[in-house]
C-alpha cells in the first residue's frame, strides 16, 4: 500500500513539471536555442577553438585526421614518422632538415649528397657509414670475414670466402685449386686453370687424352720382343719342316726306301 502511493505522488509531479516546461524549437545541427536572443545560435567556446577544429555544445571537437593533444588539435598519421620527422598533416610526413622522406617506409632517413658507395648507408645527414659486416678502407667499404679466408680465397661477403675466377674450392686440400673444364681423366691432374698434367712417373695416352699411363720398364720391351722372336722362330721352322718332309716320295710303298736319288732310272 505504501509503494502504491509513492508511485501515484511520483505521477502527478512529472505530470506538473511536464505541463510547466517550455516547449523551444528545434534547431539545426551545430546550434542551440538562446534563451536570452530567443533564437538559435552557434555555441561559444572559451578559449576559442583552433584551425584544425569546430565548436560545439561539448567543447571543440577536432576535425577528421586530427586528434586532442594537450588541448590543441594535431594531425594525426597511423605509422609513426621516426625521431627525425613530424606528422604535419592526416597521414603525412615532414622531416627536419637534412633529412627526406622515404615513401615505401614513410620514414624520415637522412640524404647524403653525393649519394653513399656500395654497401653503406645515410647515418646521418651527408655522413655515409658501412654496412653491418663490412669495414671502411680507403674510402670503400669492403667485406670483413672473421675467421679469415683459405689460401687463394678471397672475403666477398661478410664472413663468405670464395675462389677466383678459374678456381674451384676443394674441400680435401681446403684451399682453391684451379679448374679445368672438362675434368682432367685417370693418372692426371689440373696443373692450371684448364690445363691437365700427369701425375709423376705417368705420361699422357695420346697429345689430345686427358688421361695418363703407367709406361712399361725397358726389361718389359725386351721381354714381349724376344717372346715375339721365338714365336716367329718356331713358326718358320715348323713350315720348313712340312715344306721339306713333303718333298721324300716313297716309289716302294711295302718298303722303308725313300732315298729318292738312288733311284734306277
Amino acid at each position: 500500500m505504501r509503494e502504491l502511493i509513492i508511485l501515484i505522488l511520483g505521477l502527478i509531479v512529472c505530470i506538473q513539471l511536464s505541463n510547466g516546461e517550455e516547449n523551444f524549437p528545434i534547431c539545426k545541427t551545430g546550434l542551440h536555442w538562446d534563451v536570452k536572443l530567443n533564437k538559435c545560435v552557434p555555441p561559444v567556446c572559451n578559449p576559442p577553438c583552433d584551425q584544425f577544429a569546430n565548436c560545439t555544445t561539448h567543447g571543440c571537437v577536432c576535425h577528421t585526421g586530427y586528434e586532442m593533444v594537450h588541448k590543441k588539435c594535431t594531425a594525426k598519421c597511423s605509422k609513426s614518422c621516426g625521431p627525425h620527422g613530424v606528422c604535419i598533416s592526416p597521414e603525412k610526413c615532414g622531416c627536419n632538415t637534412g633529412y627526406h622522406l622515404n615513401k615505401k617506409t614513410q620514414q624520415c632517413e637522412a640524404h647524403c649528397d653525393p649519394p653513399c658507395k656500395a654497401n653503406a648507408f645515410c647515418s646521418e645527414p651527408d655522413i655515409c657509414a658501412c654496412n653491418r659486416g663490412y669495414l671502411a678502407k680507403d674510402g670503400v667499404c669492403e667485406p670483413v670475414c672473421s675467421k679469415g679466408c683459405p689460401h687463394k680465397s678471397h672475403c666477398v661477403a661478410p664472413n663468405k670466402c670464395y675462389c677466383p675466377l678459374g678456381f674451384e674450392w676443394d674441400q680435401s686440400h681446403k684451399e682453391c685449386l684451379p679448374k679445368c673444364t672438362p675434368k682432367c681423366g685417370l693418372n692426371s691432374y689440373c696443373h692450371k686453370t684448364h690445363e691437365c698434367k700427369c701425375r709423376l712417373g705417368y705420361k699422357p695416352n695420346d697429345l689430345k687424352s686427358l688421361s695418363c699411363s703407367l709406361p712399361y720398364p725397358w726389361w718389359v720391351y725386351l721381354v714381349v720382343a724376344v717372346l715375339a722372336l721365338t714365336l716367329v722362330g718356331s713358326i718358320s721352322v715348323i713350315i720348313y719342316c712340312c715344306i721339306a718332309r713333303s718333298r721324300n716320295v716313297n716309289y716302294y710303298p711295302n718298303s722303308s726306301f725313300s732315298d729318292t736319288t738312288q733311284i734306277i732310272r
